[in-house]
């Protein structure tokens, strides 16, 4: 599966009650695509169509 790489960058993340909690930042070492057909591949019987992958993978 992909790799991802820690970087010392933080960003905030606002939680459901309006606080915001403080995350550190994650670079992917391969591409989406990559990871999405990775995902595929590995599991022939899932329904993830690219577009909802993609919604995921942006949250």
């Amino acid at each position: 599966m992909s790799k991802t790489q820690h970087s010392s960058a933080k960003t905030k993340a606002r939680q459901s009650n309006g606080s915001y909690l403080v995350k550190p930042v994650y670079y992917l070492e391969t591409t989406k695509i990559d990871v999405y057909i990775s995902i595929i591949n590995e599991n022939p019987n899932t329904r993830l169509g690219l577009s909802n992958f993609y919604t995921f993978v942006e949250d």
